[in-house]
């Protein structure tokens, strides 16, 4: 069991990070697609069977019964949700009359009728096929189809088709009256690059959100938004910026205008902070200082994944920074992206007089993944002191230096008894025949709560000579540790346990009789005791 260890100050103020910074999974990279709504698992293979012309217009048929427009929270899928795989699953036969479906538009149409729940099926189904054969009806879907939740979809399969002959289709769907259509346009036209679309992605940085791209500002925007299907997790706008990010270079002296408005500052920084472009780096540094504590944390954000060596300066003095999720969005980016220069930054502030700067240092170091700092960290845990020390040493893990051992386990030593709990998980993740006489010695620990995790660790140990540190543990005075002796020890399958085990029927609390009589049924001894 991990005790994970929390930090108070950064929690006080932790509000939840822009949706943009927590979408976005690095510089100048789109996640995929937007994930469609079909309910079947995602890697369903396409092609993968074959279906007689009765068999497909059967499926295309059932599609009109299926959850679809009417709500995708039943928990049974239906029939409709069936057929959508099984369609998928056939794959290029079906496109033909699939692209009907869509194409099956009729001024009778009831807005949420069977016709319509089809194509809402259709569309999402051609763009898991992939076929550039429906390129041309679902352009034309995106530009006419009159059931918004619908057509929200087309710039998504589009996307999959990755077709240049669609950029001029999604532009026009940047100007669409509902918001899905706009954001799923917009990430579509960032996925294939489209320089061409960047006056148009800049204008849409100011779209009226239909969903608030920053939480604080979701109370003053719900009042004139309009209500937001589809996919969600981005707005027009943010998805605009994170286009535009995508875009690169061709996007950089717009966003820079954009950023001097302030209709479109905030977007206009979120574009700059995870452009592809390393012209922004400069740009970045300086947005780590802006007013704005939204824009600071997209501009923190953005470094975790730039690996600018200059920006190390700045995002020390972030980890200062009043607010909560920019200090600790800093300290992730001096971990994984600030090279040696970075974790000595972090040490430095974990030595500092700030305190909540220093909490917030000493768990970033915990993140640390680059080896060329593992001297640093090393000496952190032969010289440092309190979690500093831990943090370096759980940092050191993954690379199991046998330098780190030794000063591992003098963890141990520490007089805090919390600290040296945390300790025993620690010294368990090392990959080291000397971790297990650590183990057992913690085992008699002054502590409860150091003799409970020892005593857990050493359960899981079964290559070690874990029975007699386990036989001692049966008469602690805590009842926790003796519980998870015995588990360990009915584990383990040793006859050696069988008499020990004995002498607590009877002697004990329910629970641990209770405990120890199962342990003998595990080891197979749960008879009377032979005379």
């Amino acid at each position: 069991m991990r005790v994970v260890f929390l930090i108070l100050a950064a929690a006080l103020t932790f509000l939840p990070l822009p949706v943009v910074a927590q979408v976005w999974p690095g510089r100048g990279r789109i996640a995929g697609p937007y994930p469609d709504a079909l309910r079947g698992p995602s890697d369903v293979r396409v092609g993968s069977e074959a279906a007689t012309p009765e068999r497909l217009q059967g499926l295309i048929t059932d599609l009109g019964a299926g959850s679809g427009l009417y709500g995708t929270d039943i928990p049974v899928p239906s029939r409709g949700d069936r057929a959508a795989v099984e369609l998928v699953r056939i794959g290029r036969p079906g496109v033909p009359a699939l692209m009907q479906v869509v194409q099956d538009v009729r001024t009778d149409d009831v807005p949420y009728g069977e016709r319509a729940n089809r194509r809402w099926f259709a569309v999402q189904i051609l763009g898991r096929i992939g076929d550039r054969r429906a390129e041309p009806v679902l352009v034309d879907c995106l530009r006419r189809e009159p059931v918004s939740a619908v057509r929200a979809y087309a710039p998504c399969a589009l996307e999959r088709l990755h077709d240049p002959r669609a950029e001029p289709a999604l532009q026009d769907g940047l100007a669409d009256t509902f918001p899905d259509v706009r954001q799923n346009a917009a990430h579509a036209l960032g996925a294939l690059l489209s320089a061409r679309a960047v006056p148009a992605l800049i204008s849409l940085l100011a779209d009226p959100p239909g969903m608030a791209a920053f939480p604080e500002g979701a109370a003053r925007n719900l009042q004139d938004a309009d209500v937001v299907w589809g996919p969600p997790a981005v707005s027009p706008a943010s998805a605009a910026a994170l286009a535009l990010a995508q875009i690169g270079a061709p996007a950089v002296k717009p966003l820079r205008t954009a950023l001097a408005d302030p209709r479109t500052h905030r977007f206009a920084a979120v574009g700059l902070a995870f452009s592809a472009s390393r012209q922004t780096d400069a740009d970045v540094r300086g947005l780590l200082r802006d007013p704005d504590p939204e824009v600071r944390v997209a501009a923190a954000r953005g470094e975790v994944a730039r690996h600018d060596g200059g920006a190390v300066p700045p995002l020390a003095a972030a980890l200062h920074d009043p607010d909560g999720r920019v200090r600790l969005a800093a300290g992730q980016a001096l971990a994984e992206s600030g090279g040696v220069a970075g974790v000595r930054a972090l040490l430095d502030t974990a030595h500092g007089a700030d305190p909540t700067a220093r909490a917030v240092a000493i768990e970033a170091l915990r993140s640390v993944r680059d080896r060329r700092a593992a001297d640093l960290l090393l000496a952190e845990v032969v010289h440092g002191q309190g979690r500093a020390r831990w943090s370096a040493a759980e940092a050191l893990l993954p690379w199991h230096d046998p330098r780190a051992t030794v000063p591992t386990l003098r963890l141990l030593d520490d007089p805090d008894p919390a600290f040296r709990a945390d300790a025993v998980w620690l010294i368990n993740q090392l990959r080291d025949t000397r971790a297990f006489p650590a183990l057992v010695r913690a085992t008699e620990d002054p502590d409860e709560k150091v003799r409970i995790m020892a005593t857990e660790s050493i359960e899981d140990r079964k290559s070690d000579p874990i029975v007699p540190p386990l036989l001692r543990r049966l008469h602690d005075p805590s009842e926790m540790v003796r519980l998870y002796a015995i588990y360990g020890l009915g584990a383990t399958g040793d006859r050696a346990a069988v008499a020990p085990l004995r002498s607590l029927l009877g002697h004990d609390t329910d629970r641990v009789q209770d405990a120890a009589q199962k342990a003998l049924v595990a080891i197979g001894a749960a008879g009377p005791a032979s005379h």
